[in-house]
């Protein structure tokens, strides 16, 4: 007689040796010399230096550390006694453990609570996924200058609205999830837009499949018009250069307009809903020499490998997505047929986007415009630029 088979056992919890990580070892190594060297070297690119940018390095340091406390989590069947450890966790979003957490329960509350039956046409629109890039030329102007983040955003709804309105020759109302990433795929400063759009709009309350009109190419010029008006407007950017900005072929902007994903299909939703709140950094594709002090990131999409000094990593980790607590730099931004709402608590701004009051302050000065260095007190005007950059 055979005998009966044991019972499965259930999955071990395995701590990760936070420690261990090449990111770990490089905040480690230069985090001291970071905070020494900032005024001298990355201030004239990033603006000045903030002071819980520290904070947040220390903090992601003693994030998955036993000896830096932990939680004691006991089984509450009374004929068990397993028992784990579970190291405090830091919450920066710098940490990959943590924005990886983070990534999944954002995923899960766009799907069941923005993108469920009840909430997009009762389940029967599919959605697409559209990034939005800027020119080299305009990306330090967002880098410095936070508040102009938010009126990014702002640009990006109006190309989305004002383009299905015209293909439809009707007021139209979108809806969307919008939010801003502030670093590229090797890990470098790079502000961009990813959006999860219905595919189509409500008239009247009733869902009207996306147009044929609305291409990659018409969402890219309307996303242009927006932000150079913005700009001007803002008093960033001369009415001259701006013009010669529209004039560029190519115009350095970027769209990408993806596939509709059928409701159906919710993996790819799943996935979708991550992308827009991923970490900064892959562990995976990342490397750390302590001898050079080099760090080497591999790209996802592409056959290329980034080498940047240890310093220079920092300075843009800590640019891109280092933040205080209770703010956010990459802010997902939910539009639904119902009226628009944010995961946390917000204002609404009249355009029906969710805002925060910037915690992001300016110890010398305001912004520069387009790289200009501030002066304290002296309000910087527009800087023209040639109409060709080599």
């Amino acid at each position: 007689m055979l005998a009966p088979a044991a019972p499965a056992s259930a999955p071990s919890y395995m701590p990760r040796r936070a420690h261990r990580t090449p990111l770990y070892r490089v905040v480690e190594d230069h985090r001291e010399r970071f905070a020494g060297v900032y005024d001298d070297r990355y201030a004239p690119r990033f603006g000045s230096w903030r002071p819980w940018v520290g904070d947040v390095l220390a903090r992601f340091l003693e994030c998955g550390i036993m000896a830096r406390g932990f939680l004691r989590v006991a089984c509450t069947n009374p004929h068990c006694k397993d028992e784990v450890l579970v190291p405090w966790s830091c919450k920066t979003r710098i940490c990959p453990s943590c924005t990886a957490r983070k990534s999944e329960e954002f995923a899960y509350f766009v799907h069941r609570e923005v993108l469920g039956d009840a909430c997009v046409a009762r389940g029967r629109s599919p959605v697409r996924h559209v990034v939005l890039t800027l020119p080299r030329l305009l990306r330090p102007t967002f880098v410095r200058e936070h508040r102009l983040r938010r009126e990014l955003s702002r640009c990006t709804w109006r190309a989305l609205r004002d383009a299905l309105q015209t293909a439809l020759g009707r007021r139209a109302q979108p809806g969307a999830i919008l939010s801003l990433a502030s670093a590229g795929d090797t890990s470098n400063v790079h502000t961009h837009l990813h959006v999860i759009c219905a595919a189509g709009a409500w008239v009247d309350g009733t869902f009207v499949a996306w147009p044929e009109e609305v291409t990659a190419a018409r969402l890219e010029e309307l996303f242009r018009r927006h932000v150079l008006a913005m700009l001007v407007r803002e008093e960033r950017l001369h009415e001259d250069t701006a013009a010669r900005l529209r004039a560029w072929s190519p115009s350095g902007f970027s769209c990408f307009l993806g596939s509709p994903v059928a409701p159906s299909n919710e993996a790819s939703r799943l996935r979708l809903a991550r992308y827009l709140v991923k970490g900064p950094v892959s562990l995976e594709r990342m490397q750390y020499d302590a001898s050079s002090c080099r760090v080497q990131v591999a790209s996802m999409k592409r056959a290329e490998v980034r080498t940047v000094a240890g310093l220079d990593f920092m300075a843009d980790l800590a640019k891109a997505r280092a933040g205080p607590r209770g703010t956010d730099h990459q802010v997902p931004w939910l539009l639904q047929q119902s009226g628009p709402r944010h995961p946390e608590a917000g204002g609404t701004s009249p355009e029906g986007l969710h805002t925060r009051r910037s915690a992001v302050p300016f110890s010398q000065g305001l912004p520069p415009v387009l790289g200009r260095p501030a002066q304290a007190g002296v309000r910087p005007g527009p800087l023209d630029l040639p109409p060709v950059l080599v």
